[in-house]
């Protein structure tokens, strides 16, 4: 890389415009910091920083009573009457859309990530949201109801 002088991009660094300094990615920096780990207890801090990170509760539908949910998997129980029905790349950034269904009012830590607006013909109405306001049960659904319907 050093005899490239600059020309050459990293995978795994974001490059901004112009003259802003390059970025890595926070994967990259926990990679870096556990192969630094000299000790367990060191591992055990980067565990716990993972684990803080991570969304467990958008990995399962929630199936539990609204009221019974506080801090942030009232986030996932807003989509909880809800179903990804396209998906498109724009940017190199994935985006999927969602029908809300019945649902006549959204919360506003829903409408706050909304990308775009589209009406279908069929009544539902279609919000753009990037990937990573969605929750993963919901994405994990769409991408295996895709899988079956290819050949």
């Amino acid at each position: 890389m050093a005899h490239q002088g600059g020309f050459r991009k990293i995978p795994s660094i974001w490059y901004a415009e112009l003259y802003e300094i390059p970025k890595r990615s926070r994967q990259v920096i926990w990679r870096a910091v556990v192969k630094m780990s000299k000790n367990a207890s060191q591992l055990a801090l980067q565990v716990k920083y993972l684990d803080h990170h991570i969304r467990w509760s958008d990995l399962v539908r929630l199936e539990q009573n609204i009221h019974d949910v506080k801090g942030p998997e009232t986030k996932a129980s807003a989509f909880r009457n809800t179903f990804i029905c396209d998906k498109k790349i724009v940017e190199n950034k994935i985006r999927y859309g969602v029908a809300f269904g019945n649902q006549k009012h959204l919360p506003f830590r829903v409408m706050k990530n909304i990308i775009e607006f589209e009406q279908i013909q069929d009544g539902n109405d279609k919000y753009w949201f990037y990937e990573m306001h969605i929750p993963l049960y919901l994405i994990k659904g769409y991408e295996e109801s895709v899988q079956t319907l290819l050949p």
